[in-house]
C-alpha cells in the first residue's frame, strides 16, 4: 500500500480523473445558484418553456422565446402563446436556498446524500388538483388577464411521481373553470395539457387533454 502523497508527486491512478470531475461538479453547482438567483430569471423563464416545447415536439430556437418586461403578466412570449411560469413546490421548500446548500455541500467534497424515501404514485386527478390549488393561490394581479394568457406549471414535488400515466385525460373540468386560455403542466419527462381554449396557440389545441412523454434523453437510447 503507497503512503500518504508528497507535494509533486504524480496522482496516483484515477486522481487526476477524480480531480477534474471533483472541479466539473463544483462549477456545475455554482452555475446553479447564478441560475436560480433574480439575475438568472430570463434564463429560469426561458429554460421552463423551452423544455415544455421540446417535449410537445415544437420547434423553436431561443430567439423565439422572448421576455417581456418583469413587471408584465406575461412570463414568455412564444409567437401567440404568452405563457406566465408557475413552480409547484413541497409546502416550506425554497428552491434557492436548496441549491445553494447542495453548492456549498459540493464545494465541501460532501457527496453523502441520505438515501431518499421510496417514491410515492400520484393519480392524474390530484396532479390537477395539485395545479389548480397553485394557480388559485397566485396574486390578483396576475389573474386580471389570464383568459389571454397560458399558464404553465412546474411540478417539482419530492418523492412522487405520476402513476398511471393515462394518454388522455377524461375530466379536466377543474381546470378549465379557472379561466385561463390553457393550463399546462411540465414534469420531466412528461408535459401535460389540461385544457385550451379555441383561442388558445394550435399546439396547445392539438395536444389539449394529452400526456406527452419525451423520450429524448440520450441515456434512452445506449445500447444494452
Amino acid at each position: 500500500m503507497r503512503g500518504p502523497q508528497r507535494p509533486g508527486d504524480a496522482a496516483p491512478p484515477g486522481m487526476a480523473k477524480r480531480r477534474k470531475w471533483l472541479t466539473a461538479q463544483r462549477a456545475g453547482a455554482a452555475a446553479n445558484v447564478g441560475f436560480f438567483s433574480e439575475p438568472g430569471r430570463p434564463d429560469r423563464e426561458r429554460a421552463q418553456v423551452a423544455e415544455f416545447l421540446r417535449y410537445l415536439g415544437v420547434p423553436f430556437t431561443t430567439d423565439d422565446l422572448r421576455l417581456p418586461p418583469q413587471d408584465h403578466d406575461v412570463d414568455v412570449r412564444f409567437g401567440e402563446a404568452c405563457f406566465q411560469n408557475l413552480e409547484l413546490m413541497d409546502p416550506g421548500r425554497r428552491r434557492h436556498d436548496e441549491v445553494r446548500a447542495f453548492a456549498e455541500q459540493v464545494r465541501a467534497g460532501n457527496f453523502e446524500t441520505p438515501r431518499p424515501p421510496e417514491s410515492v404514485p400520484m393519480s392524474m386527478t390530484e396532479l390537477m388538483a395539485r395545479v389548480v390549488a397553485a394557480l388559485g393561490a397566485k396574486k390578483r394581479a396576475r389573474l386580471s388577464r389570464r383568459a389571454h394568457l397560458d399558464a404553465l406549471v412546474y411540478v417539482n414535488l419530492h418523492d412522487r411521481h405520476l402513476d398511471p400515466v393515462p394518454a388522455v385525460l377524461h375530466d379536466v373540468t377543474a381546470a378549465g373553470r379557472l379561466g385561463w386560455r390553457s393550463v399546462s403542466a411540465l414534469w420531466p419527462p412528461l408535459a401535460i395539457v389540461f385544457c385550451a381554449a379555441a383561442t388558445a396557440p394550435a399546439f396547445l389545441r392539438e395536444h389539449a387533454g394529452r400526456a406527452v412523454r419525451y423520450h429524448g434523453y440520450p441515456w434512452e437510447h445506449r445500447k444494452p
